[in-house]
């Protein structure tokens, strides 16, 4: 049984007059020379669940209700429609009929895209005119029910095949690929980052359904493969279900020197996939608020495997860019501690300006930022004992303190009074102009009374300097 909701009488205006202003219709403005109007009952009915995924390709308008206008003992008023749903306002005409392309929007906006029924309180607005004189009647609340478009998406994602660190077992979950942890209809982006040498490499990915539903004969029906795109090393096009694709569907990439990780995205919104050669250079460069967006500090990359870091002194937005001389190929922020090169937001700012310990892993496109809430000496000058604190100079860049070295020993700097990350002695406790993390040597001080100062930027470019007092 469809209910339908009377429209009531909210504002009269006088039949005479050519006014905005309006009156309650409890209270109506009177002209004893004028027959006043009179109006039969109107309602709304609600309809069915709006499903986006049925809609037709092309199709602009979809009924959202059933109206049915009141009569008017004056035929030359006509109606007109707004519909009002959580506050926004929307064309409707006289068939109960608004934009997909709008209810969608703001469907996915307000619940967003997991395909699940959602309920919405609605009302009509109608004015009756005729070019003069308008009356404004009103509905009762009444559900407008709609569910978003948009296809199976897993929690997670699996690389199988003959790639390092995988196997062709369907079961093997050994190689997840990376998500930002938000609701996958929100954020339907995987990602995974694997190494390689020359070689062709064959592979395919699973998901919690596929490693569910295989049984003991080992049916691959479910397991994902190339749909289109991957022929001759194609580097980008679409995945689906082997048991839709027909074949094997197998992903296949060569390398021929031209690459040491092959990174692998998934959108799953589209069940699109892109394939990128790395090769990942020495340095990326932290740029941002703190310098005007003028200074491109280095982070530094040992290993080659795209993970960087570098210190120093943040206050505001900032971004990450493969050179120091101009912006092609920067990193923006896609999320919470997430990178992107098809963005353009700036990384947020810190919850407060400081000296920070800054990584990025360019094979994960993430970062994370650790505050540096201490820098500190400490050797053999107080026993190894309590740290002598240094303070920050935003100014020159370096952490300062002047102290006394009361005999002659070794020291070390460390970061917030643990040892998980030092600064000790590159080669010898005699050079100075090369600190080195974790390992490194004492630092061999004679007994004395000095300025330090400390310049932390990235490894290989620590240094040291002490005035004799």
């Amino acid at each position: 049984m469809i209910k339908k909701i009377l429209f009531g009488f909210a504002l009269l205006a006088s039949v005479t007059a050519c006014t905005d202003d309006y009156t309650d219709w409890a209270d109506p403005q009177q002209n004893a020379q004028e027959e006043l109007l009179s109006f039969g009952n109107g309602s709304v009915a609600a309809v069915g669940v709006i499903d986006f995924a049925e809609i037709a390709e092309g199709q602009e308008m979809v009924q959202v209700c059933i109206i049915t206008a009141p009569t008017a003992s004056d035929s030359k008023y006509a109606p007109e429609y707004v519909l009002t749903i959580g506050g926004r306002d929307f064309a409707i005409n006289a068939a109960g009929q608004v934009s997909v392309a709008e209810l969608q929007e703001y469907v996915n906006n307000t619940f967003g895209r997991r395909p699940a029924e959602r309920e919405m309180d609605a009302t009509i607005s109608m004015w009756l005119n005729n070019g003069v004189t308008s009356v404004k009647q009103a509905s009762a609340n009444f559900k407008i029910t709609a569910k978003p478009e948009a296809p199976q998406i897993s929690e997670k994602y699996y690389l199988i095949g003959g790639v390092e660190g995988a196997s062709w077992d369907v079961q093997d979950t050994s190689m997840p690929f990376s998500h930002s942890g938000q609701d996958v209809y929100d954020d339907p982006v995987f990602t995974i980052t694997f190494p390689v040498e020359d070689g062709e490499y064959w592979f395919a990915f699973t998901d919690d359904i596929a490693i569910a539903d295989n049984d003991a004969t080992g049916e691959w029906q479910k397991v994902f493969g190339c749909a289109e795109g991957n022929g001759n090393n194609g580097m980008e096009g679409k995945v689906a279900r082997r048991e839709e694709i027909g074949n094997d569907g197998s992903f296949k990439i060569a390398v021929d020197g031209d690459a040491k990780f092959i990174r692998f995205t998934l959108n799953m919104m589209d069940y699109s996939y892109k394939f990128e050669k790395l090769n990942f250079g020495p340095y990326v460069y932290e740029i941002g608020n703190d310098s005007s967006w003028g200074v491109s500090n280095p982070l530094y990359s040992a290993d080659g495997n795209g993970a960087y870091q570098g210190y120093y002194y943040l206050d505001g937005e900032f971004k990450f860019k493969p050179s120091a001389d101009n912006w092609d190929g920067d990193y923006e922020c896609s999320g919470e501690g997430k990178l992107t090169q098809d963005g353009s937001d700036n990384c947020p700012a810190p919850e407060e300006a400081g000296f920070y310990q800054i990584n990025v892993d360019l094979a994960a496109m993430t970062y994370n930022l650790v505050k540096v809430d201490n820098i500190s000496m400490i050797g053999d000058f107080n026993n190894w004992g309590d740290d002598v604190d240094l303070t920050y100079n935003v100014e020159e860049a370096c952490w300062e303190v002047t102290a006394e070295i009361a005999s002659d020993g070794g020291l070390k700097f460390r970061m917030n009074h643990d040892w998980a990350t030092s600064w000790g002695g590159n080669g010898s406790g005699d050079n100075f102009d090369n600190l080195t993390a974790n390992n490194g040597a004492n630092l061999n001080v004679a007994a004395g009374t000095y300025q330090f100062k400390l310049y932390l930027s990235y490894e290989g470019n620590n240094r040291l300097e002490i005035v004799k007092k």
